[in-house]
């Protein structure tokens, strides 16, 4: 008991060493994190991350061939067997065509307004008329068609996978996706875009692939 004693001061001595250098390099970490976080947020103020929003839909949207559109908006939504109006419908042009594209959940449809058929799966080759008609002076080039990747991870492309992705090669880096289900470009992504999110969004948000393909962990 005694000699238990006499041990006590030294073992305090070094339980309040490895207390101080452990406090110490969780301090330099918490700091070093905060300071990412606050480039990041810097970063994320003036490059947004990609998406496809509406005005760029809408930029490279052939016009519609109203001549060919023989199927009514509600006879495409029988022909796609939902029970109810989507919480979204449009109508644009697929390569040549004009496809209504109905939004319900996470189900996407496309039928055609010239026979109604209901768009199945879009291989390469269509995908590329598809990114040809929007970009006409364009030459894609097929990268790889994927299940997702690090500017896909959302859980809003489920529906549409896997994806098609080409390059443009053009001085902006553009890169487009194409759904290989219901075949529309679900998103584009340009060279700049990609870079500053590296050192924005994908640390700001811990926004890594490897995480974000797993949600429910």
């Amino acid at each position: 008991m005694g000699a238990a004693m006499l041990n006590w001061p030294a073992g305090w001595k070094v339980g309040k060493r490895w207390l101080w250098f452990v406090h110490r390099w969780l301090g330099v970490a918490a700091c070093l994190l905060f300071v990412l976080w606050f480039v990041s947020g810097l970063v994320m103020m003036y490059v947004r991350f990609p998406s496809l929003d509406e005005a760029e839909r809408i930029a490279h949207s052939p016009p519609i061939a109203w001549s060919q559109v023989k199927v009514g908006a509600q006879a495409a939504v029988d022909k796609a067997g939902l029970k109810a109006f989507p919480a979204d419908l449009t109508l644009s042009m697929w390569g040549g065509e004009p496809v209504y594209r109905l939004v319900e959940g996470r189900k996407r449809f496309g039928v055609s307004a010239v026979d109604g058929r209901v768009i199945g799966e879009t291989d390469v080759n269509k995908a590329q008329q598809v990114v040809v008609a929007a970009y006409p002076q364009a030459k894609p080039r097929l990268l790889r068609t994927l299940e997702r990747d690090q500017w896909t991870v959302a859980q809003r492309f489920n529906a549409a996978r896997p994806l098609h992705l080409f390059a443009l090669d053009d001085p902006a880096g553009t890169q487009i996706y194409v759904g290989s289900k219901g075949g529309e470009i679900v998103l584009d992504t340009y060279r700049t875009e990609r870079f500053w999110n590296w050192l924005g969004a994908v640390p700001h948000w811990l926004y890594f692939t490897a995480l974000r393909s797993m949600p429910e962990a």
